[in-house]
C-alpha cells in the first residue's frame, strides 16, 4: 500500500529523475499484484483510510492535494499545473505550497510539515509546521499517552491503572469508591478504623478496636482495665478435698465431712500484679453456738509455695443464717506468670456453703 506521504516522495525523486533525463520507474503487473493481495482480496488498504482521505487503487490519497488523483481518484491535473484545493489550477492558493503539483499547508500537512517533503512519523501530528506526538489516550483515564507522558485524569488513591488503561480498585471495592489497605467498607463509603494507640473500644467504623480478656474491661481512652474474676466454687476449675456440689456452690458438713479443703484453685495466671482483694461469699447454718474458727481463708503462690494472705473467720462473724456474704482477703498480687490459688479449709464446726470467690 502506497500513502501519499511515499507517494509525495516518490514525486520528489521522479522529477529529480526526470531533469537528468532518465525514465522514471514504476513497478510491473507483479509488483501491483503483490500490493493488491498485500491489501486484501477486494484491493483496498489493509486499515481504512483516515478522515479526509480516500481509497484509491490501493493507496489512500488527500484528494484536495494529489496531482494524480485531484478531486477524485484518478483524475491527473496536466503538465504545469497544480492540484488546488480538489482542482486543477496553475498556482496555489495564498497561504498554501507547491510540493511537486500538491498544493498543502506546511502548518498541518503531515507528508510536508514545514516544508515539502518532511513527514512526520508515526503517531505524530503537524502542528504549527512541526511534528509532534500526539497524545495516545482516546477510551484511557490512565497509563501512558505515548509521548512520555500520562492520560488523565489518571487514578486516585486504591485504584491501579489497568492494561487497558481503566483505573481498576487494588483494594477493597465499596459501591463506587475503592478502600486502601486498612480500611473497612461502611455502607458504601470506606472508613480508616481509629485504632492507634487503642486496644479496645468502638473504632469508629462500626467495629472494635479490639476486645480485653476476662475480667478486664475497656476504659474510656480505649486501653484494657482489670475489672475483676469469679471462680464458681462448684465450676471444673476449683478443687475439692471434702464436701459436695449443692444448689449454686460447694458445702460441707458436720455429718458427713471431716475437716479439710473445700475449695482449692484455680491456678490462675490472670490477676494481674498490684494490691488485689479475693471476696469469699459463703454462708453458714447457725451463727450464734458459739465464737470458734469455722474456715480459714487465704490466697496461695503455687508456684512460690508462699502464703500471700490469710484470714480466719469466726461463726459469729456471719451476720444472719443461710444468707451469703462477703469476706475479703486483701492481697497483693505478683503477676507475671505465678499461679494463684483461692482456698478455704473447713475446721468441722458448722455447715459452710461457698458460692464464689470474686478477685477486684
Amino acid at each position: 500500500m502506497i500513502d501519499r506521504r511515499i507517494a509525495s516522495v516518490l514525486a520528489v525523486a521522479c522529477a529529480f529523475a526526470c531533469a537528468e533525463g532518465n525514465a522514471p520507474s514504476f513497478p510491473d503487473a507483479g509488483d501491483e499484484a503483490s500490493a493488491a493481495e498485500d491489501a486484501g482480496a477486494d484491493g483496498a488498504p489493509d486499515a481504512p483510510c483516515p478522515p479526509g482521505y480516500a481509497t484509491c487503487d490501493t493507496s489512500c490519497v488527500d484528494l484536495n492535494s494529489s496531482p494524480e488523483h485531484c478531486g477524485a481518484c484518478g483524475r491527473a491535473c496536466a503538465a504545469g499545473e497544480v492540484c488546488n484545493e480538489g482542482r486543477c489550477a496553475g498556482s496555489c492558493t495564498p497561504g498554501l505550497t507547491d510540493c511537486m503539483g500538491a498544493c498543502v499547508d506546511l502548518q498541518t500537512d503531515e507528508a510536508h510539515c514545514g516544508g515539502c517533503g518532511l513527514a512526520c512519523g508515526a503517531g505524530e501530528s503537524c502542528i504549527g509546521g512541526a511534528c509532534l506526538c500526539v497524545p495516545a489516550c482516546a477510551g484511557r483515564e490512565c497509563g501512558s499517552d505515548g509521548c512520555g507522558g500520562t492520560c488523565p485524569p489518571g487514578c486516585s488513591g486504591g485504584w491501579i491503572c489497568g492494561a487497558a488503561g481503566r483505573c481498576e480498585c487494588a483494594g477493597l471495592p465499596c459501591g463506587s469508591a475503592c478502600c486502601y489497605a486498612g480500611q473497612v467498607c461502611t455502607g458504601s463509603a470506606c472508613c480508616t478504623p481509629a485504632c492507634a494507640g487503642r486496644e479496645c473500644g468502638p473504632d469508629g467504623c462500626g467495629g472494635s478496636c479490639g476486645s480485653c480478656a476476662s475480667g478486664w474491661g475497656c476504659s474510656g481512652s480505649g486501653a484494657c482495665v482489670f475489672e475483676s474474676l469469679t471462680f464458681e466454687a462448684e465450676s471444673g476449675a476449683m478443687g475439692h478435698i471434702v464436701g459436695r456440689a449443692e444448689a449454686d456452690g460447694w458445702s460441707a458438713n458436720t455429718a458427713a465431712d471431716s475437716e479439710g479443703h473445700m475449695l482449692y484453685g484455680p491456678y490462675t495466671r490472670d490477676v494481674p500484679a498490684g494490691s488485689r482483694s479475693a471476696a469469699f461469699r459463703m454462708m453458714i447454718d447457725n451463727n450464734s453456738a458459739d465464737t470458734l474458727r469455722v474456715v480459714t481463708l487465704d490466697v496461695y503462690d503455687f508456684t512460690t509455695t508462699t502464703v500471700l494472705a490469710q484470714r480466719g473467720v469466726r461463726r459469729n462473724e456471719f451476720s444472719s443464717t443461710m444468707t451469703y456474704q462477703e469476706f475479703y482477703v486483701p492481697f497483693t498480687a505478683p503477676g507475671g506468670s505465678d499461679q494463684l490459688e483461692f482456698r478455704v479449709l473447713w475446721h468441722d464446726y458448722a455447715y459452710i456453703r461457698v458460692d464464689r470467690v470474686t478477685i477486684r
